[in-house]
């Protein structure tokens, strides 16, 4: 299945500080797509109501490396010790 991916937004906003939720949400979307193979997709940017293909390769760098799926690792506790009795 083909899907044309608008990437507009990941390329505007490239740089632009602290990421919006729509920002992280088309992001995640993004990082989906391009994990699946079963997906032929196909970024573009639109500009003046026409879709331009983005390379694939460029698409991968706006979109980095999917976060890591491992469990977090619990932070160090900070509560004082308690005297052994």
């Amino acid at each position: 299945m083909r899907i044309l991916f608008d990437a507009t937004r990941l390329a505007q906003r490239r740089g632009l500080g602290s990421p919006t939720g729509i920002d992280r949400v088309v992001l995640a979307y993004g990082r989906w797509l391009a994990a699946h193979p079963a997906v032929d997709l196909a970024p573009v940017i639109s500009s003046f109501g026409r879709l331009t293909p983005m390379p694939r390769a460029t698409f991968d760098r706006l979109i980095g490396p999917a976060p890591s799926t491992a469990p977090a690792k619990p932070a160090p506790s900070t509560a004082p010790a308690k005297p052994a009795p």
